[in-house]
């Protein structure tokens, strides 16, 4: 008896896990149509494979590129700026994939000269490595 309900928890965790993002954000499926139409020309199988997340646990951070995962993670933050912030930010992690996919293996700078021509290629050819938005950044006391 026990060792069924076991097997039904652990089935039931499996599936969630799987459905759920690991980063506990939530997909964006037009910015991944989006993501795949500025990809394709480049990198076809990135274009394929590459994920659009939201999460409201970035605090000062506009975005971040996970390479292992193929992941583009946004700041909510974002959507109540404006849309060309998104899409600004968008293609900004998007180039970081792209330069990752194009140098597999190869340690690269994470602005360099190949984050550069990404940002070229996904058309934004005059892209700073840092962006000039105001998160308040709330500051917490330590107890000890």
């Amino acid at each position: 008896m026990l060792s069924k309900w076991l097997h039904n928890f652990i089935s039931n965790r499996i599936v969630a896990s799987k459905t759920r993002s690991s980063h506990s954000g939530e997909r964006d499926t037009i910015l991944e149509e989006k993501a795949r139409h500025l990809l394709e020309p480049y990198a076809p199988n990135l274009a394929a494979r590459v994920t659009i997340l939201w999460n409201r646990r970035l605090r000062t951070s506009a975005g971040l590129a996970r390479y292992q995962s193929w992941e583009v993670i946004l700041n909510p933050k974002l959507q109540q700026i404006s849309e060309e912030e998104v899409d600004k930010t968008l293609r900004h992690e998007l180039a970081h994939l792209l330069a990752f996919d194009r140098a597999p293996g190869n340690k690269i700078a994470p602005h360099g000269a190949e984050w550069r021509q990404a940002c070229i290629d996904l058309g934004i050819p005059s892209e700073c490595r840092t962006h000039q938005i105001p998160f308040v950044r709330h500051r917490q006391q330590r107890r000890f």
